[in-house]
């Protein structure tokens, strides 16, 4: 049933925002926001949820340490995320934000205001994403040899 009302949703949403909005067979469906951000929806069967996320950017590596001490902090008790997560891929140092919610919902204005407040999370956290990638690093710090995994 709950599939089912995933799909009801993501129709309905589409209604709202004038486009058809349709779930593909795996239960995934994306919606594109001002061209600059994309909020994927995935029906997830095993915890009856809705994933909404957004992937927000790559960390730049000179930005790691400073962006994961802020992300974490950012994370405790979900108070700087509205209850969303922050993530890094670990390989890339992609940034995503996620937010769960019960595919049981039954309202779709409810589920409307819950999906603008995970973008609205998503593309504050794609800015302060941006503003810790322009930060520079600490003058030295780079070429401070004492601070390399190799040693000579």
């Amino acid at each position: 049933m709950s599939r089912e009302r995933f799909e009801s949703l993501i129709q309905e949403l589409g209604k709202a925002v004038d486009m058809e909005l349709n779930a593909d067979d795996t239960g995934y469906c994306c919606l594109e926001i001002d061209g600059s951000l994309l909020a994927h929806m995935q029906y997830v069967a095993a915890s009856d949820s809705i994933y909404i996320f957004s992937e927000l950017g790559r960390i730049e590596d000179h930005a790691l340490a400073s962006a994961c001490e802020r992300l974490l902090a950012a994370n405790l008790f979900g108070v700087e995320t509205g209850g969303g997560v922050l993530a890094m891929h670990g390989d890339s140092h992609e940034l995503v934000f996620s937010y769960s919610v019960s595919a049981t919902e039954e309202n779709p204005v409810r589920f409307q205001q819950i999906l603008e407040n995970v973008i609205h999370y998503a593309e504050y956290w794609k800015g302060e994403l941006e503003s810790m990638n322009r930060a520079s690093p600490v003058p030295g710090e780079a070429d401070d040899p004492r601070l390399s995994m190799l040693r000579v």
